[in-house]
Parts: C-alpha cells; sequence; structure tokens
C-alpha cells in the first residue's frame, strides 16, 4: 500500500501539473475606517481618477447637482435683473448678460479642465494644490464673503416678503411686530432648525429640495424678465415690491390680484428658506477652514453655524436695500471666485503632453481675458459703491 509520503502530488482527483502550481495571492486592502467611508458630497480628491471607475454620477444625483447649481448661478441676484435692464435697455441688457454667459462658461470650463488634471473636486483645495495657500486663503476669503453677504440679502427680501418695504405691504399686519423682531423669529424657528438638519442629514435634504428650488428659478427667471416690460423704469431693486395688489389689478382681476399677490410671495419665502442650507454649507467650512486648516466637523459645526446665522441677522436687521450691497459683492467676491481666480488658474496650469502649442496659447489667452475682466468689473464696483453709497441704506 502506498503511503502518503509517497504519494504523487498529481494523484488528486481530476489534478494536473498546472493546476498544483501556486497562483500569487494578493491581499486585499485593509477596509478603510468608518469616517472614511462616509465622504461627503463634494469629497477633496477623485479616488477613482485613474480608473475612470465611478466618474459618472446616476441620473438622479446629475438632476441633484444641476439644479444647485443652476440655483446657485441664478440666486437671489435675479430679483434685481429687471433694475439692470431697466438701466441698460433691453438691447444692451441683452448684449450683457451674454457676454456674461460666455464668461461665465469660460470659467467653468477652465475649474473643470484643472479639477481632472489634478483629481481634485473641491474648489479650494484645487487653488491651494495649484496657486499655494496664500491663494487658497484669498479664495476662502471670497467665498465667505459672498456666502454671508447673499445670506443676508436673502433675510432682507425675507423681511420684504413678510413686512414690506418702502411703503408697500407684506404678508404680515403690522401687529405681528417689527422688521427686526419678524426676522428674529424667522431666523429662530425657521432658519436655524433647518440648517440643524442639514447638519445632520445633509445627503437626504438634497434630494428633497432639489426639484422645488429647480422650479422656484424657473418662476424667478420668468418674474424677472417680463417685470421690466409691465413697469418700465419704475422698477424697484427688489421686484417684488413692484407687485402689489394695486399694481396686479390692473392686470387682472381683484381676485386674482390678491391671490397673485399672495402666491408671489409665498413662493419667494419658501424658495429662498429652502436656499439657506446651500449657502451655509460652503459658509461654515471655508469659515473654520481660513481658520483652523482643517475639516469641519463634531460640535464645532453647530456652533460656527449659529454664530453666523446671528451675524447674518444683525445684518439684516440694520438694510433695508439690497441693491448696493449685490453690486459690492459681485464686484469683489463674485468677480474673483467668477473671473479672476479661473484666469489665474488657466494661466497657471501645468502643460501636458496632449497639449498642442495653439491650445496652450488659447488657454492662456483666455485666462489673460477672464483675468483682465474681473479686475475690470472689481475696480469698476468698488469706486461705484464708494461715490453713491448714500443711495443704498448701508
Amino acid at each position: 500500500m502506498e503511503s502518503k509520503s509517497q504519494r504523487s502530488p498529481f494523484a488528486e482527483a481530476g489534478a494536473s501539473p498546472r493546476s498544483v502550481l501556486a497562483t500569487p495571492q494578493v491581499p486585499a486592502p485593509p477596509a478603510p475606517p468608518l469616517a472614511e467611508m462616509e465622504e461627503p458630497l463634494l469629497s477633496a480628491r477623485v479616488s477613482s481618477y485613474r480608473t475612470g471607475e465611478g466618474c459618472r454620477p446616476h441620473r438622479p444625483e446629475r438632476f441633484h447637482a444641476a439644479a444647485h447649481l443652476a440655483k446657485s448661478i441664478l440666486g437671489v441676484g435675479l430679483l434685481a435683473l429687471p433694475k439692470v435692464v431697466s438701466m441698460l435697455g433691453l438691447g444692451a441688457g441683452a448684449i450683457c448678460m451674454a457676454g456674461m454667459a460666455l464668461l461665465a462658461y469660460a470659467s467653468l470650463h477652465v475649474l473643470t479642465k484643472a479639477s481632472v488634471r489634478t483629481g481634485t473636486l473641491n474648489l479650494s483645495a484645487l487653488v491651494g494644490t495649484t496657486l499655494g495657500a496664500g491663494a487658497q486663503a484669498v479664495l476662502d476669503l471670497a467665498l465667505i464673503l459672498n456666502c454671508f453677504g447673499m445670506l443676508v440679502v436673502y433675510l432682507v427680501v425675507i423681511g420684504d416678503v413678510l413686512v414690506g418695504s418702502d411703503g408697500n405691504t407684506g404678508l404680515l399686519t403690522p401687529e405681528c411686530g417689527s422688521r427686526r423682531v419678524v426676522l428674529a423669529v424667522i431666523t429662530l424657528l425657521v432658519i436655524a432648525p433647518l440648517l440643524s438638519f442639514r447638519t445632520v442629514r445633509e445627503r437626504q435634504a438634497q434630494g428633497l429640495s432639489a426639484g422645488a428650488l429647480l422650479i422656484c428659478t424657473v418662476v424667478f427667471l420668468v418674474i424677472s424678465v417680463s417685470s421690466y416690460g409691465v413697469f418700465g423704469k419704475g422698477v424697484d431693486a427688489d421686484i417684488i415690491g413692484n407687485y402689489t395688489v394695486d399694481a396686479l389689478s390692473k392686470l387682472v382681476w381683484p381676485d386674482l390680484a390678491q391671490a397673485g399677490f399672495f402666491g408671489i410671495r409665498l413662493g419667494v419665502l419658501v424658495a429662498l428658506t429652502l436656499s439657506f442650507p446651500l449657502h451655509m454649507g460652503p459658509l461654515r467650512s471655508s469659515v473654520w477652514q481660513l481658520l483652523f486648516r482643517q475639516p469641519l466637523q463634531g460640535p464645532g459645526t453647530y456652533v460656527v453655524t449659529y454664530l453666523l446665522l446671528a451675524g447674518i441677522w444683525s445684518c439684516a436687521a440694520l438694510l433695508s436695500n439690497i441693491w448696493g450691497v449685490l453690486i459690492l459683492i459681485g464686484s469683489t467676491a463674485g468677480a474673483v471666485l467668477s473671473l479672476i481666480m479661473p484666469g489665474v488658474l488657466s494661466l497657471a496650469m501645468e502643460e501636458t503632453l496632449l497639449e498642442t502649442a495653439g491650445a496652450k496659447a488659447r488657454r492662456q489667452a483666455g485666462g489673460a481675458l477672464l483675468l483682465v475682466i474681473g479686475l475690470g468689473i472689481s475696480v469698476g464696483g468698488i469706486l461705484h459703491v464708494i461715490l453713491y453709497n448714500k443711495d443704498y441704506h448701508f
């Protein structure tokens, strides 16, 4: 009887010399910690950039991203668009809007190309990687000013909707309190809980608000463009003030005028309230990043959120006109974020092996154009605010 020690290694059923050769086993990588598995929606690095895995989002994710991007681009400044058109005229206004749309496209094209080349999705990290810590600090400051200023404008418009302004009535009666009291109640009872919910369940909340925000954005666009044709040169900086019951009664039946008065203000109120989390998220993250150079997490999230909200209420309670604030934000933070920083990125972007000399020249020329236009808008806007600051009720 053959012993086990003398048995051939190929004596097993179905065995062959090829099947028993040892195959190198590559150990599986260790599982990442739970904190790393729960990445934020916009992570700092693209983990699957080289493999291409996961680069294409699903349709619902693309819809949510497009909705948030459209709302961020249009924003509450759309309410002041009829005022701009009334100052420039229809022809010049249309040309300026088309020009700014082309500049915005060029800016987004530069940011997308830089993101793909570096594998970085976060804008602050992208600027820090490409231009250094100083440029990243400038970008963070611009983002803070932009988000903080826009939230102040949101709260001012909410006050116009509820309390009224410049003799125009709001949804509430005078017995409900002064403008400052009403804004304090809205901030404490509505906006603060909404921001707390966003902090805990940020991903789920995005899906709930994306569709509503996109619909409200379309409504804002239709209202703003058509308002100039209705009110002409008498349009207010905040177009909501023009939509009174008396003004609407000249266009429709009295009952429809009252319904329109209430419906327009209610729609603006809901849209602006839901927009608060979209700007508060990057605002508090940029403040924390600028101060401590580390991600915001834990109880510090609530502390920063409520301190910023208190500052936003304090500024909004003192303002009654959004025109000057929008000019100041657009000529400083808006110019840096939309034109100046993308222009510098385009000039500083590293050349790739596939980029031809002509493509490099076009990229650098486009970057220089964005930079020059951004600096021109910034200087002109700041001078305008300084020379005409008495008209803005600062």
